[in-house]
């Protein structure tokens, strides 16, 4: 059985964007909300920053990498929907 006949090039891409969305929200919430934690830390957000330094240091570099590894999720999950298929369907027309 062909394995594009299981979900098709439209279906893959809704499938792919029903994950990448939530996780560019999760990742814009985390770079532009506030980070609140403590009596009077206000770390602020990656367009207003404060000084990244005692508390607000950990906080700001966790969210740093929690957004960065969000997106680059998201970038993958479009480039295989993509690309999952294309190399096999090229090989099956050629035999």
């Amino acid at each position: 059985m062909r394995d594009d006949l299981l979900v098709s090039p439209k279906g893959r891409v809704a499938l792919s964007l029903s994950v990448v969305v939530p996780s560019l929200l999760g990742a814009a919430y985390l770079a532009l909300d506030w980070a609140d934690y403590g009596g009077d830390s206000t770390c602020g957000n990656f367009i207003r920053r404060k000084n990244w330094s005692g508390a607000c240091s950990g906080i700001m570099w966790h969210r740093t990498y929690a957004v960065i590894g969000l997106s680059v999720f998201a970038v993958a999950v479009v480039l295989f929907a993509l690309l999952w298929g294309k190399t096999g369907s090229r090989r099956r027309r050629s035999a």
